[in-house]
């Protein structure tokens, strides 16, 4: 019988666990919608070339900085493959959610993250990739990660086919 007991207290204890964790995530904001949110102005142009150059011209005229994406799905519809991004230094008490930004994050080792801004707590910024189906909760933005504000994107022609191919 003791057995049977641990067993069902057991379940109910995981059973439990799974609806707090379920109930905490539509708390913080964990799952999104990225159709509520405005987005960078997104340019389309015929040739690599020519998105470079125009990224690159962007940057400087706003006293930016342009990046090219390394082309993840995390950020699909909107980022597809290696696009160009514009950014600019934004202070980081005028973000707000839907914002997509730069940021270093640890669970990355510290290189450079695009994502956009979901949620907003008193730890700092909740991230997510527009393709993703939960936000990094698990981990804030500060100002001490944060990096710039993504302005604009540039894009071409087969753009597409620039798409980061993992391997299983």
């Amino acid at each position: 019988m003791a057995r049977n007991s641990k067993l069902s207290y057991g379940l109910l204890s995981l059973a439990c666990l799974v609806v707090g964790c379920l109930l905490l995530s539509n708390l913080t904001g964990c799952k999104h919608d990225q159709a509520t949110y405005a987005n960078p102005t997104i340019y389309r142009h015929t040739t690599l070339v020519e998105a470079k150059l125009s990224a690159t011209a962007e940057a400087r005229d706003i006293a930016g900085v342009h990046y090219q994406c390394i082309g993840t799905a995390s950020m699909e519809p909107l980022i597809v493959g290696q696009a160009y991004l514009v950014c600019e230094w934004t202070p980081f008490s005028a973000l707000k959610v839907g914002d997509i930004i730069n940021y270093l994050p640890a669970w990355n080792y510290g290189r450079l993250t695009v994502h956009r801004i979901v949620a907003i707590d008193r730890g700092g910024l909740i991230m997510s990739g527009d393709n993703n189906r939960w936000s990094e909760s698990w981990e804030r933005v500060t100002a001490d990660n944060y990096v710039n504000r993504v302005v604009s994107i540039h894009a071409w022609d087969g753009i597409e086919n620039t798409r980061v191919r993992w391997r299983h």
